[in-house]
């Protein structure tokens, strides 16, 4: 017993030590033209794997729950938007919006106009004040004018909105 004690004690060392000696992978930009278009919308985004990621925090919302209190935007309260590559050549984006119920309807609007398909709508919290909720979509086209289209459904939201044009 004592000896599976040691083995177990010196692997959670050498393993903190190993990871601890590798260095953490450098921030590397964006540089692939087909993705220039959408960084240029969204200079937070990420690749990994072939897929363009952007998480973008609701910050501005305190939300409060009947159960849980004041839910922090890290607990969730982002929206989510995914880029990835059509074999036709074209870009697809898909994601989640997180929107306060009084914005949904102007954020689905944008949505439609630049021919983006509503996939679902839902609340993201029961019993929530402010009434948070998740708008879930896909598009595919021009990665420059989803970028665009995207951007622009967002600026319906939090302090943007009081400064759309």
């Amino acid at each position: 017993m004592k000896r599976l004690f040691s083995i177990v004690v010196f692997c959670i060392f050498a393993g903190c030590a190993t990871a601890a000696d590798t260095p953490a992978p450098a921030e590397s930009k964006i540089t692939e033209e087909r993705w220039q278009p959408i960084v240029k919308e969204f200079p937070a985004a990420r690749v990994e794997k072939n897929i363009l990621s952007i998480t973008i925090p609701r910050s501005d919302l305190e939300v409060g729950h009947i159960d849980l209190g004041v839910i922090p935007p890290e607990a969730g309260l982002s929206s989510s938007i995914y880029f990835l590559p059509c074999p036709c050549g074209k870009m697809n984006a898909l994601g989640q919006l997180c929107v306060v119920d009084y914005e949904m309807n102007d954020v689905i609007d944008e949505l439609r106009a630049a021919r983006i398909k509503i996939a679902s709508t839902a609340p993201m919290f029961i019993g929530a004040r402010p009434n948070i909720m998740i708008i879930r979509f896909q598009g595919e086209g021009d990665s420059g004018k989803l970028a665009q289209a995207l951007k622009k459904a967002l600026s319906w939201t939090g302090e943007d909105r009081n400064t759309v044009k």
